[in-house]
């Protein structure tokens, strides 16, 4: 599943199977293979919570 935040709302979606993914760029509607997609949507979410856990972080008194 990709699950992810988009407009203060929580996204679930299946995975594609490899069936489903065959020939998926055939139109070149997008460049790129599914695990670079993978990565990026990773990264967009590691830096989304990076970016929540800091502005939950109790600033220091020093």
């Amino acid at each position: 599943m990709f699950v992810y935040e988009e407009s203060d709302r929580i996204v679930i979606e299946p995975v594609p199977s490899p069936d489903e993914l065959h020939g998926i760029h055939a139109d070149a509607r997008e460049s790129g293979s599914i695990t670079e997609r993978m990565r990026k949507l990773r990264d967009a979410d590691h830096r989304r919570e990076e970016e929540q856990f800091e502005r939950l972080r109790p600033e220091s008194d020093e």
